[in-house]
């Protein structure tokens, strides 16, 4: 049981290969036994996947954050590739993180023209809101001028990362480093399928607790817990215990009837 609690938690592609500390919240959120840290401790360092795929974060610049209460008032954005061209011929990724709650969005592209990119941001927002403030570098797309007239048309204020600290966009290149990395693990035997385990990919990063808020990107989003690989485990085995026990129950009732 055990075993298959932090296969679940640990393996899967909605868990997405995470480090230690994000597998034992997942863990801890809904087991307990003895041993139960160096289990997840042994788990993950024993991980081969994760051993070849190891990538460890830099040190990004640390600003004073913005006190922000509502959810996509202010997003970073950034483009990431050329990254191996998939089955489906997509090469780059526009990454999205919302400040408020740190919620990740992440669209596959074949190109980076400003109309591949103007029409990603605008199904994102379709969805989730216009930001009143976007973040950026100074990426050709992302300056063009037909990106500043979008802006301008839907009431969105930019702001540019500084050319010499391009790591002060920190919240959305520290989603990137996370993004790459567990794409690298899940697709280790297909690299070219990357495009495709992008769905598992952002549901394992918004399932855990953010480092910097201390809540899952989905509880901040949507007030409330989702179901994760734990839960999944969880029900299984309190689904087993019922059964187990409705068994014994009618056993007992047949034998004193």
């Amino acid at each position: 049981m055990r075993q298959e609690v932090l296969q679940a938690c640990h393996d899967l592609p909605i868990a997405g290969h995470l480090g230690i500390n994000a597998t034992k919240k997942r863990v801890c959120s809904r087991f307990s036994w003895p041993g139960i840290i160096r289990d997840v401790n042994k788990c993950v360092k024993s991980c081969d996947v994760c051993q070849r795929n190891c990538n460890k974060l830099p040190n990004l610049l640390i600003l004073i954050a913005d006190i922000i209460d509502k959810p996509f008032d202010k997003v970073a954005i950034d483009i990431v590739g050329p990254m191996m061209m998939s089955d489906s011929k997509n090469r780059f990724m526009l990454t999205v993180v919302d400040a408020a709650t740190r919620w990740p969005e992440a669209v596959f592209l074949r190109s980076i023209n400003t109309t591949d990119f103007a029409n990603a941001l605008f199904n994102i927002f379709t969805r989730l809101g216009l930001p009143k403030e976007i973040l950026s570098d100074n990426g050709q797309q992302l300056v063009s001028k037909a990106m500043e007239e979008v802006m301008t048309m839907m009431g969105i204020q930019r702001r540019l990362s500084t050319p010499y600290h391009a790591q002060s966009n920190g919240m959305v290149e520290r989603f990137n480093d996370s993004l790459k990395t567990m794409l690298r693990k899940l697709c280790t035997e297909k690299p070219q399928t990357w495009d495709k385990i992008i769905p598992a990919v952002l549901f394992a990063y918004r399932e855990i607790p953010n480092v910097t808020t201390g809540y899952p990107p989905f509880m901040l989003m949507y007030g409330r817990r989702v179901r994760g690989p734990a839960d999944m485990i969880a029900d299984q085995y309190i689904g087993q215990q019922n059964t187990l026990k409705e068994a014994a129950f009618v056993h007992e009732y047949a034998k004193n009837f």
